[in-house]
């Protein structure tokens, strides 16, 4: 399956919701993500967290090792009932895209 982008060049420097309700139902899940980040610099990097957690880096993180140099990893985040996560770059130059590739899905 092709993974569905959710966000384009995303550069909020403070956590930001992020809303994948167009790439899966609106329930509280585990979600992996394709993350592409461009950093202004070494090791910046991109941190994903549930929406409304006060957890000041996030709950997983993504560091590009080159400078200007798009990299690629998966990042994997409870998101909230509603589909929505948050997110946030350590600089404004950086620019990250996300992407659903799959979520958790269980009968109850």
């Amino acid at each position: 399956r092709t993974p569905i982008l959710e966000l384009e060049n995303g550069a909020a420097t403070s956590f930001t919701d992020v809303d994948l309700s167009s790439a899966m139902p609106d329930v509280k899940t585990r979600v992996r993500l394709l993350a592409a980040i461009t950093p202004s610099a070494a090791a910046r990097g991109v941190y994903v967290r549930l929406n409304g957690s006060a957890a000041t880096d996030g709950s997983d993180r993504l560091n590009g090792s080159v400078s200007a140099v798009e990299q690629f990893g998966d990042l994997e985040v409870i998101c909230d009932s509603g589909a929505v996560i948050e997110y946030k770059v350590d600089n404004a130059s950086d620019s990250v895209d996300l992407s659903v590739v799959s979520y958790v899905d269980s009968l109850s």
